[in-house]
């Protein structure tokens, strides 16, 4: 009843709020990777060892003994039942009982293993993997160049897959095989004459490609190839970007300072989804166009069942003369409190608006919005159900305007 209730109250009211849900992981362990078999059941791993499973789409989340205590960086799985998983050191678990238990398969390898997809694992100094038995056994296709990482990589078929990553110089580096994993060939490209990371790669079809990288200043790139990854092309964005994942022309990045793209035409234009974190975030997985979920550093995991959509919307049609942020009701509130303020006319039709919350301590926990708006009155809703009473601070900056209230969460 509770969820009928707020589809109908966005659905009837001007509200603008991000459509991420912060779901409780009982975890505070850095998560690398999410995997979802369908709607309702999923994994996340982690740091030391850690495995998490779910069955309700995110609501709970049970722990899994893997047997080994290395980080583990990628979990992929071939059907409901049937699945693996990646480590430092050389590790490979897998399991054949939907995660029930999971086994030490002979990966051949002390490198540390970063990315699994398909038949297919790639890991630290050059090592690329591939199984023909499920992930029991794994052989060693290439390995030992030195400083050589593939922190990504993506299947096509059985025999078609692609790994990202940089060589020892600094430049980001694509391997690519069309034979399951026997013979690699490798390619060496600038993020737009910038050296950096690939982290994460994805195929769109046999030709086009989408590459995620680490760009050496600290800002993210997205790479396009068209020819199966033999020349790409780069755009740039603000933040450091580590995942991608496509669901036909719908895709979601992800990356640091809880910085999400999101683009709905196979990533030719990328548009910012606010999640209100500020956290590294390291994996993402899409069901669908309305479902995704994003895991990454402190055990933080989120999802949207709306793809993402940020709703925007004003409640007036009167154009304010002045600047105003109102104090938010119900105050005391809990466990959501609603935040209007109004943006005036300027000279231009468009202004960057930022509203955010700070603890008492001053420290950032959640950006309401950060985009452009046009003159007009706005309503935001903060849901503080993932935070202890308190009091707590929000901020409207647009432009050299700058206005703080206060607000009290009694639970």
């Amino acid at each position: 009843m509770n969820r009928i209730i707020a589809v109908l109250f966005l659905a009837v009211c001007s509200v603008l709020h991000s459509q991420w849900i912060q779901l409780g992981s009982n975890t505070s362990a850095d998560l690398k990777s999410v995997f979802f078999i369908n709607i309702s059941t999923g994994y996340v791993s982690g740091a030391s060892g850690t495995m998490l499973k779910t069955t309700n789409g995110g609501l709970n989340w049970v722990s899994q003994v893997t047997g080994i205590s290395e980080n583990i960086n990628s979990v992929y799985f071939l059907t409901p039942q049937t699945g693996y998983a990646c480590a430092n050191n050389g590790k490979i678990i897998y399991t054949s009982t939907g995660g029930s238990s999971w086994l030490t398969a002979q990966s051949n390898v002390t490198d540390n293993l970063l990315s699994v997809s398909g038949n297919f694992c790639s890991g630290s100094e050059g090592t690329l993997l591939y199984t023909t038995n499920g992930g029991l056994n794994w052989v060693v296709a290439s390995g030992g160049f030195f400083s050589t990482n593939y922190y990504g990589i993506n299947s096509l078929s059985a025999s078609i897959a692609i790994a990202c990553g940089v060589n020892a110089i600094f430049q980001p580096l694509v391997a690519r095989t069309t034979n399951g994993g026997v013979n690699w060939s490798y390619s060496t490209f600038y993020l737009n004459s910038n050296e950096g990371n690939l982290r994460d790669v994805i195929f769109l079809n046999s030709n086009n490609v989408l590459c995620v990288s680490n760009v050496w200043d600290g800002t993210g790139g997205i790479s396009r190839s068209v020819n199966s990854g033999v020349n790409w092309t780069t755009q740039i964005f603000p933040s450091a970007l580590n995942s991608i994942d496509m669901a036909g022309a719908f895709g979601f990045a992800a990356g640091h300072q809880g910085y999400v793209l999101k683009t709905i035409d196979s990533g030719l234009v990328w548009h910012q989804s606010q999640t209100g974190l500020n956290t590294i975030f390291r994996s993402a997985d899409i069901i669908d166009e309305l479902n995704a979920y994003i895991c990454g550093d402190g055990g933080v995991i989120i999802k949207t069942t709306n793809g993402g959509v940020t709703l925007v919307q004003s409640i007036t049609s009167d154009i304010p003369v002045i600047f105003s942020l109102s104090q938010n009701y119900p105050n005391p509130f809990n466990p959501s409190t609603t935040i209007n303020f109004s943006i005036p006319s300027v000279e231009t039709t468009r202004r960057v608006v930022s509203l955010k919350v700070y603890n008492i301590s001053g420290s950032e926990i959640a950006t309401l919005v950060n985009q452009q708006l046009t003159p007009g009155t706005y309503s935001a809703t903060w849901d503080a159900s993932n935070f202890p009473s308190g009091m707590y601070f929000y901020r409207l900056s647009s432009g050299g305007f700058t206005q703080t209230n206060k607000m009290v969460l009694i639970k």
